[in-house]
């Protein structure tokens, strides 16, 4: 049996900018066009319209015979945005640990001159007179010196766990890294209501045992998955939404995946969603995202909710 999707035809030139062979397959400031020299980002409108279609071919850039840049009106300017939280990101980070090998090493210092024992007061030497007799005088005795006992400060740096510096005469301070596990991997279910989960099938698997196993059928996984060509079995390796427990997906949006790269590293749910241009709340509804301290990880892979272009 043999299900196709049909599916825009996307312009080979569109790429992402380190991967001219990969691009997004919606509008997004992360496709450029490599058929421009420099290669250049591309206006979301004008993906939606040529880049994303099979009037792609219709584009200047596209027939033109010599490379040269990008026109004006379809080139789209750089978000430097990301670009400048990561770098504010990395100044406090460095402040940070800055302040700890200072705290560190005044804490050294003041260990080590508490250690060294106090000086004695030489007792000075009484002359008696020859009418009076000399009162013998006990030297004070000076109490050991005490340590007032401190807190443990803990030192917060973003995205990379805590610090924590124990003040104590004798022990050293270690460094106690924070662990976050990423619950956005494939086979792993995601999603609030309704449940869904990302599979990788092999070139020439079926398709029929995963729908049986997920309790749903083909035609929602082809509705479900966003320009996505299906054949049964697939003809390459490829990521698949499967829906968990339901056929019915009327009312959703197609579903796209996306992992996140070495370049999006510490970012927040936020500027994921403003990166992708969707919702925020859409971004965690349809991933289960309801742990606040939750934060995106280098590898995760995430469902984006995209409009239906294909009826």
């Amino acid at each position: 049996m043999s299900v196709t999707d049909s599916v825009p035809q996307i312009c080979p030139f569109l790429g992402l900018e380190d991967d001219a062979d990969s691009s997004l397959a919606f509008p997004s400031d992360s496709n450029y066009c490599h058929r421009s020299a420099p290669i250049s980002p591309v206006k979301t409108n004008y993906q939606r319209e040529f880049c994303l279609s099979g009037k792609h071919r219709q584009c200047l850039v596209f027939s033109r015979r010599q490379i040269g840049p990008l026109p004006d009106h379809i080139r789209a300017k750089k978000n430097r945005a990301g670009e400048t939280r990561k770098i504010s990101q990395r100044n406090i980070i460095a402040v940070l640990i800055a302040l700890i090998v200072i705290f560190m090493l005044e804490w050294q210092s003041l260990t080590q001159t508490k250690s060294q024992p106090p000086e004695t007061t030489a007792t000075p030497t009484l002359y008696a007179l020859p009418t009076k007799t000399p009162t013998q005088t006990l030297a004070p005795t000076l109490p050991p010196p005490t340590l007032a006992a401190t807190s443990t400060p803990t030192l917060h740096i973003p995205f990379f766990g805590s610090v924590t510096v124990t003040s104590s005469p004798t022990a050293t301070p270690s460094l106690t890294p924070t662990v976050f596990i990423s619950r956005h991997q494939i086979d792993v279910p995601i999603g609030t209501d309704k449940k869904f989960i990302i599979h990788r099938l092999a070139y020439k698997e079926n398709l029929d045992p995963y729908v049986e196993k997920y309790n749903t059928s083909i035609e929602a996984v082809v509705a479900i998955n966003y320009y996505l060509y299906l054949t049964n079995p697939v003809k390459r390796d490829v990521l698949i939404v499967f829906p968990i427990g339901f056929a019915d997906v009327s009312g959703l949006p197609t579903l796209a995946i996306y992992q996140i790269t070495e370049k999006e590293r510490g970012i927040n749910y936020e500027d994921l969603a403003w990166r992708l241009r969707i919702e925020t709340s859409d971004l965690k509804y349809y991933n289960g995202v309801t742990d606040p301290n939750d934060r995106p990880l280098v590898g995760d892979y995430f469902l984006i909710p995209q409009k239906r272009l294909v009826p």
